[in-house]
């Protein structure tokens, strides 16, 4: 069974999104760990030295992706992207199971044993 949980954010949000991987790490840690970026690295970290795989939204195949990226703000934006990052998701990563959780929420159990 491939299973990942995933959420969405804006880099300012990193170290949430730092906590709630953590969290799958221990509870799911059979699950892949997925970190869909709104707006862009610029040095603010190093996707490379994360603990999860960094996706970002403009890869992500939006319709007209600068003018999408352009006209929302970052908080529109992660609510924007949702269903064509879990689309995206699913096929890229062959997945039977997608949990999405927001950024600043943490598990304490195995949360795919619910859903499996």
């Amino acid at each position: 069974m491939r299973s990942a949980v995933c959420t969405i954010i804006a880099k300012n949000y990193l170290p949430f999104a730092r906590v709630l991987m953590a969290s799958v790490r221990r509870w799911v840690p059979e699950a892949l760990r997925i970190v869909i970026l709104v707006d862009r690295v610029e040095g603010y970290f190093d996707p490379a030295s994360e603990d999860f795989d960094v996706i970002l939204s403009e890869d992500l195949n939006l319709p007209q992706s600068p003018w999408f990226h352009f006209k929302y703000t970052r908080l529109e934006l992660s609510t924007a992207v949702k269903p064509y990052a879990l689309e995206f998701l699913f096929h890229q990563y062959q997945l039977e199971h997608l949990v999405y959780l927001d950024s600043d929420a943490k598990i304490f159990s195995n949360i795919i044993s619910f859903v499996g």
